[in-house]
Formats: structure tokens, C-alpha cells, sequence
């Protein structure tokens, strides 16, 4: 149910982001990813570590084909981008996201407010960083 809400909530605000500029885009998915995560912090981080244990191998990785399905398409969508590469930009995104977070709520002090806030801070200077970088000039 938790990770069909992070999905749920990837899809409908890449309805919302399609074709608008790609700083709007990067923020707007990485405000939904995380808010999606930390609505039930709980959940979210008991998730994690029973993925560990559990055989969620397949539910995760079908709704990680959604997440890069919505990431992708939103991407391709900017008004202000193109890529060489999109199902690379699109991934490398995707994962520079849910890799950090994971991280965040797997940690000895777990997803803390201040841990929460910085993610909120400086994932947007990674994604767009990386963003820059990999658009067709």
C-alpha cells in the first residue's frame, strides 16, 4: 500500500508537470517522491528494512518500472530540454532520488526532520546539477 501511494502520487503529478520547464519538473517530482515517503514515515521505513527479509522483489520492481515509466516521460516532456539519452537521464534520476532517500530512512538516526529537510535542499542541486549537464545543447 505504501509504495502503490509513491507511484500513485509519481503519476499524478507527472500529469501536472508535462511540458512545463525542466526546473519545475526536477522540483516537482522531487517534492512528490519525498512527501510521498514521509507521509507515513513509519511505513516507509519499516518497508525498507523488511525488503530486506521479505520476497518483495517483484511488487518493488514493478513499481520502480512505473516510477522510471513517469520519470521519463515527464523528462522527455520539458519544454526547455532534450536529451541524447532519456531512458539513461531518466534512470540516473530516478535512482539518484530513491537511492538518497533510501539511504536517509536506512540510517542509524533514520529520516529525521533536519535529515528530511536536507534532502529536500540538496537533492533538487543534484538532480539539476546532473540535468544541466546531460541536456542537448
Amino acid at each position: 500500500q505504501n509504495l502503490v501511494r509513491v507511484v500513485l502520487s509519481v503519476e499524478f503529478t507527472r500529469e501536472h508537470l508535462m511540458g512545463k520547464e525542466i526546473d519545475v519538473i526536477t522540483g516537482g517530482l522531487i517534492q512528490t517522491y519525498i512527501d510521498a515517503k514521509t507521509q507515513h514515515i513509519e511505513a516507509s521505513q519499516a518497508l525498507y528494512f523488511a525488503a530486506r527479509d521479505l520476497n518483495l522483489v517483484d511488487l518493488a520492481n514493478a513499481m520502480s518500472r512505473r516510477i522510471f515509466a513517469a520519470v521519463k516521460t515527464v523528462l522527455g516532456s520539458a519544454r526547455d530540454a532534450r536529451f541524447d539519452d532519456l531512458d539513461t537521464v531518466a534512470f540516473i534520476v530516478q535512482h539518484a532520488l530513491s537511492g538518497t532517500v533510501r539511504a536517509v530512512f536506512e540510517s542509524e538516526d533514520g529520516p529525521t526532520p533536519p535529515a528530511i529537510e536536507t534532502l529536500r535542499g540538496q537533492l533538487p542541486l543534484l538532480c539539476r546539477a546532473y540535468l544541466s549537464r546531460a541536456i542537448i545543447p
